[in-house]
């Protein structure tokens, strides 16, 4: 391996070709030889050697000094001159580009690599000095504190750019000014300054201080300084190190705040080393466990304290490391025994790689926990009582419901009985009446006593009409004879009297499987929320719609009125009107009733656009069936069956197929009525001629079917109220088995109810039992006459249907 690299430049072949052996001989490799300046510079850019050997003159525009500089400039690269001249110019000239060496010719082969060796040595020196420096200038420069050097006098010498941010000054207004500018307690002493500081008055070596620093603005701020002593060609010097500790100070003044503070709070503060002993012990420490900052010192907090802690200090610790924090109560004790619950915080803090402080911050809370103790079974007690109370309240609430359902069935049952007894006694002793008055007023020939007979007639009939009326308001005779959803219809009817239209819509098979307490609680219901409607919706209209699906009764009950303002909300003060405060009792009472019955009620309501009000019933399955008849009877209304029999009657029944005479023979009748009083006085009407009689009596529907296949009458008056079995049914089953029978009904009611049913079992005519004297045996003749039934054959029925603005009589028309 060669000793270095040298580029020759000699213009003088045989000069240089000689230099290149001897050089190779001593070990060094020739990377070139140039013959002038360019031809120097291209080579040296080119192969870059450790050292040129330059001859001072060369041809061609550059000598050997100009090309030196530009290699030295360029590569830094070291130069010995070679030259035959050693005048005082020359090498004056020569020296200004800095070579390592000269070398005179003639070459002596052993000055050569002598003089080649030491500038290779100096030049690799120099270059790592060069190295050394440059590092040291970039570690000053780049320091975050202020490095200066001072000589003895106190004057700086250097500074770096820390120290320019520092004081707020420029380096070159720093340097060669005294220090005391920057920081004017420098000194140990504070003596005038003489014109010489002497070694007294001198910073010392190594010293380590905190003095005020003073900005270029004038502000003063805490500086920590460090000084050493070295020395510059043999004088004395000095380097000071500054630091601005403003922020430290500023923490640690906060620091002394704030551990003032901990002293002077009442929570006991205590900082233990995890592992070890207790570090810090504050004053409420003290105050609340009795033990001294001296006696807690450096002892375990959990065994000193007596923690009980959740689990195990070891599980515990690694618990509270995992979670970064740990919050709760812990019982503790004291010095002098006493067991106190604290509130305690607890925050692991690193203290180097493997230590963990851990700040604990502890607050008595033994009152707080006591008074909560006590307040726990304050209130398990007075829940023990609220749970009683509520039950008491609940079970008088059922009651409540209970009774208040039974009181609205009783009432039902009493207005029931109460009407029941006005049409099943006084009704018919009015009726009775009236056909006594209608039979004696033409017999009378007296004008005078006609007038008195047709008075008293009137004011039969009306107090007939005023009985019926009161019948119907009692109660809806319609529910208990056809159910819930006739009765509906009949309700929708009677709501014309309040200006307001009902459309119902059933979508139920009908009868519905109901006890007859449910019947009246949702019929009651429906009435109260569409009389709701007709008082406070404001609306001419409203729906009734009744389904069952799935074992499920709806009814629902809708308007598009003005709503209810906040629907099942505590009425506002402009909403408590004596009527909306009675709309919401009504709405209150409905749901009751629900409940009481198993099932519920819902109202939604918006403001201006309406209210769907719904009650929904689970039916169950009845075992037996819906009593539809069970009416309290009057005592003059008996079991027996009432038969009285003429000789014609006698006649009649041994051969009702006799052959008769060609007068037309009368009309045979069979009277059906549970009262005896009204069937006496449809008899005595009916008789009071030839061309009618009566052939049987019958006081139930049962009876009537037994009487009718024995006796064969051509006409059954037909009474719809009674026990056992009902006229509807009763016809019904009649018009099966006797088809040719004539069947006129017979009721104290108006009702569309009564007539459709009756029109559907198949009777002839509808009459009320106010306009029996009047219409009675002229309907008889209009089934009679030109349709007498011959033997085996059907009667045909008349067309002609009475307007239902004369609902006292009416006829059906023939279903084919």
């Amino acid at each position: 391996m060669p000793k270095g690299n040298i580029l020759i430049v000699e213009d003088e072949a045989v000069v240089a070709a000689d230099l290149a052996g001897k050089l190779e001989r001593a070990g060094y490799r020739v990377v070139g030889i140039a013959a002038d300046g360019e031809d120097a510079l291209e080579t040296a850019a080119a192969q870059l050697p450790d050292l040129v050997l330059m001859d001072i003159r060369l041809a061609g525009q550059m000598d050997g000094i100009e090309t030196a500089e530009r290699i030295r400039e360029a590569r830094s690269i070291p130069v010995i001159y070679l030259t035959a001249h050693s005048d005082a110019s020359t090498l004056q000239r020569a020296s200004m580009t800095e070579p390592f060496g000269y070398i005179l010719k003639p070459f002596d082969e052993r000055d050569i690599t002598t003089q080649i060796e030491i500038v290779l040595y100096k030049h690799e020196a120099e270059k790592s000095l060069r190295e050394s420096e440059e590092r040291y200038r970039t570690l000053v420069e780049t320091a975050t504190d202020g490095i200066i050097t001072l000589d003895a006098a106190g004057v700086i010498l250097s500074c770096n750019a820390a120290t320019e941010r520092m004081f707020g000054y420029r380096r070159e207004d720093l340097l060669g000014r005294k220090v005391t500018m920057l920081i004017p307690a420098w000194f140990e002493r504070r003596e005038p300054e003489p014109d010489r500081i002497d070694s007294r008055r001198a910073p010392r070596d190594g010293l380590r201080r905190d003095v005020t620093g003073q900005r270029r603005q004038g502000a003063e701020f805490p500086l920590e300084v460090a000084v050493s002593r070295s020395s510059i060609a043999g004088e004395a010097c000095y380097m000071g190190i500054l630091r601005d500790v403003s922020e430290r100070k500023r923490a640690e003044a906060e620091l002394r705040w704030r551990a003032d503070l901990l002293e002077q709070t009442h929570e006991a503060v205590i900082v233990w080393r995890m592992g070890g002993g207790i570090l810090y012990w504050n004053r409420g420490a003290t105050e609340l466990y009795g033990w001294t900052v001296a006696e807690a010192t450096g002892r375990s907090v959990h065994r000193l304290l007596e923690s009980a802690l959740p689990c195990p200090p070891a599980d515990f610790d690694r618990r509270l490391l995992e979670a970064g924090h740990w919050y709760g109560e812990v019982r503790q004790r004291t010095k002098d025994g006493r067991t106190v619950v604290v509130e305690t915080r607890m925050v692991p803090i690193p203290d180097g790689p493997e230590d963990v402080l851990v700040l604990e911050a502890n607050r008595d809370v033994t009152d707080r926990h006591t008074i909560h103790e006590k307040v726990c079974r304050l209130a398990e007690e007075l829940e023990q009582r609220v749970a009683e109370r509520t039950r008491e309240l609940v079970t008088s609430q059922d009651l409540l419901r209970a009774l208040a359902s039974e009181l609205t069935v009783t009432e039902q049952r009493e207005r029931r009985r109460v009407a029941t007894e006005l049409h099943d006694y006084l009704a018919q002793l009015l009726v009775c009446a009236h056909l006594k008055v209608s039979q004696a007023r033409p017999k009378q020939g007296n004008s005078e006593t006609e007038g008195w007979l047709d008075q008293a007639a009137e004011v039969l009939q009306q107090a007939l009409s005023y009985t019926r009326s009161l019948v119907a308001q009692l109660t809806p005779m319609v529910l208990h004879e056809f159910g819930l959803p006739s009765a509906i219809r009949w309700l929708a009817e009677q709501m014309h009297k309040h200006q307001l239209t009902v459309d119902v819509e059933i979508q139920a098979a009908d009868p519905l499987p109901l006890a007859e307490d449910e019947a009246i609680l949702l019929f009651q219901s429906v009435r109260e929320l569409l009389i709701n409607v007709s008082k406070h919706a404001r609306v001419d209209r409203a729906t009734v719609r009744l389904t069952v699906a799935e074992g499920i009764l709806r009814i629902e009950v809708r308007d598009e009125g003005k709503g209810l303002d906040s629907a099942g909300q505590e009425p506002s003060k402009d909403d408590s009107t004596e009527l909306e405060q009675s709309a919401r009792f009504g709405l209150f009472s409905i749901q009751e009733r629900m409940k009481a019955l198993g099932g519920w009620f819902t109202i939604a309501s918006t403001p201006e656009t309406g209210t769907v009000a719904a009650i929904t019933l689970p039916l169950r399955e009845r075992t037996e069936p819906h009593d539809r008849d069970a009416w309290i009877e009057h005592p003059d209304s008996g079991p027996e069956t009432i038969l009285r029999r003429s000789p014609e009657t006698d006649r009649a029944a041994a051969d009702p197929l006799q052959t008769r005479s060609p007068v037309r023979p009368p009309i045979r009748v069979l009277l059906v009525d549970d009262h005896a009083l009204m069937r006496q006085g449809l008899k005595g009407l009916l008789e009071d001629g030839t061309d009618m009689t009566v052939v049987g009596e019958a006081a139930d529907g049962e009876e009537a079917l037994a009487i009718a296949e024995t006796l064969r009458p051509e006409v059954v008056i037909m009474d719809i109220n009674m026990p056992k079995m009902d006229g509807v049914e009763a016809t019904r089953r009649l018009k099966k088995r006797l088809p040719s029978t004539v069947v006129i009904g017979l009721s104290m009611h108006t009702s569309a109810h009564h007539r459709d049913a009756l029109k559907d079992a198949g009777a002839f005519a509808y009459l009320t039992k106010g306009s029996v004297s009047d219409q009675l045996k002229q309907t008889i003749l209009a089934a009679s006459l030109g349709q007498r039934p011959t033997p085996g054959t059907e009667s045909p029925m008349p067309a002609d249907e009475v307007s239902p603005s004369q609902p006292a009589s009416q006829t059906f028309p023939h279903a084919e």
